[in-house]
């Protein structure tokens, strides 16, 4: 991964908490049948053991853990702790070989919840009985407005870790060992004397834009740029409703898609309709052309045959998520933060909030509107930007209105 990591002086201690999750699926098609259950199959062994690999375990391991995540997910979106909570830190850790939810929370009745999570997946669980940090420590960051940004040169993005309570600064700059240092100890220095709470410096050997350059995953010319589609998804408006997909919204119009993952042979056309495109959020809907369909699968570890999505999910810290774009094609990664704000120019309309996610796999041009989802294909974000060793993505909980995932 090309970046680096350089931790200031304080140690935080964190405690334990193991969750669970339930196996899904969830893909999108632009004009397939549905798959036989030989094909079901066999494409739910290919996601196993991309799985596997990215992991370092076996696929036997990989499945008990994909059904452990996506328990976690769902019991955490039933309970409403799914997002961003200032009720909670929650996030995932295989550290020390076994999934484990760890949880940091005052919250008995929070505490109650997550134990009963636990069991449900199986999993033992450990609580650090403490005021939460993430949330109060984001606010905090978003209190200073552009503070950080013009005091730090350089500055791509930034969340607080939620195992550490640590603010993680990505900054991109000469990535030689002595700069590394150098950089490291000018910065975090200056970032803590700001916020007054320990800092860690990622130095990124390249600088983080927005990706820009029909089954999920197929590859678009967006205005004569690069990018991808994310899932299939349905429009609902004023009683009619039209089927297409959603992708980045700085994709720009006009749109045409291919019926693969890359764009090559006939492109279908597809029509701009709505879009959710902010400081929290960077989704637009595309419709497709008549006599198109689109089906709920999406291209996922294979490049020719398609995965059924199932249900979507918000994708806790450290849960592994995987994801495919028309210039990196596939790749997996862990989940950083699910409250990173991108810092770059032109990141958003105005100023990004801390309201994306983020993961430690790279994204390339061309990637943007990509899907990403969990090991049992569950929807969880649209790719929005990223570089070497960073994913950025919208959640999939912030559609435009009348919008909603096939």
């Amino acid at each position: 991964m090309l970046k680096r990591m350089i931790q200031g002086g304080v140690a935080v201690i964190a405690s334990l908490l193991v969750f669970a999750m339930l196996p899904t699926a969830y893909a999108d098609d632009l004009a397939e049948q549905p798959m036989s259950d030989s094909q079901s199959v066999a494409e739910n062994a290919r996601l196993l053991q991309a799985y596997a690999e990215f992991a370092g375990i076996s696929v036997e391991d990989a499945q008990v853990r994909v059904t452990q995540e996506d328990a976690v997910h769902r019991g955490l979106m039933e309970a409403g702790l799914d997002s961003s909570t200032d009720r909670a830190d929650v996030w995932l850790d295989s550290s020390r070989g076994e999934l484990a939810l760890h949880v940091r929370s005052m919250d008995d009745e929070v505490l109650k919840d997550l134990s009963f999570i636990a069991q449900n997946a199986g999993l033992p669980i450990v609580a650090e009985h403490e005021n939460p940090l993430l949330v109060v420590r984001t606010e905090q960051v978003s209190a200073l407005g552009g503070k950080l940004a013009k005091a730090i040169p350089g500055l791509m993005g930034h969340y607080v870790d939620p195992e550490t309570g640590a603010l993680v600064l990505d900054v991109y700059g000469p990535s030689t060992e002595k700069a590394v240092t150098d950089r490291s100890s000018e910065t975090r220095p200056l970032a803590e004397g700001i916020t007054g709470f320990p800092v860690v410096i990622n130095v990124l050997e390249s600088a983080l834009t927005d990706t820009s350059s029909v089954y999920g995953g197929v590859a678009l010319n967006a205005g004569g740029h690069s990018c991808t589609a994310g899932f299939t998804a349905t429009f609902t408006s004023g009683g009619t409703s039209s089927q297409g997909f959603v992708t980045a919204a700085h994709c720009a119009a006009p749109m045409r898609y291919s019926y693969g993952t890359t764009l090559s042979g006939t492109l279908g056309t597809a029509t701009y309709q709505t879009q959710l495109y902010g400081s929290y959020s960077d989704v637009a809907f595309f419709s497709i052309q008549f006599g198109d369909q689109s089906l709920n699968r999406f291209y996922g570890s294979s490049a020719s045959t398609p995965t059924t999505q199932s249900y979507a999910v918000s994708a806790a810290p450290g849960a592994t998520v995987c994801g495919r774009g028309s210039a990196s094609s596939y790749g997996c990664g862990t989940v950083k933060s699910t409250t990173y704000q991108p810092d770059y120019a032109g990141a958003c309309p105005g100023s990004c909030s801390a309201n994306f996610a983020m993961t430690n796999h790279t994204a390339q041009p061309g990637d943007s509107g990509g899907p990403l989802w969990t090991g049992s294909a569950s929807p969880v974000g649209i790719l929005k930007g990223g570089g070497s060793g960073i994913t950025i993505y919208s959640k999939i909980g912030y559609l435009p209105a009348g919008v909603s995932l096939k």
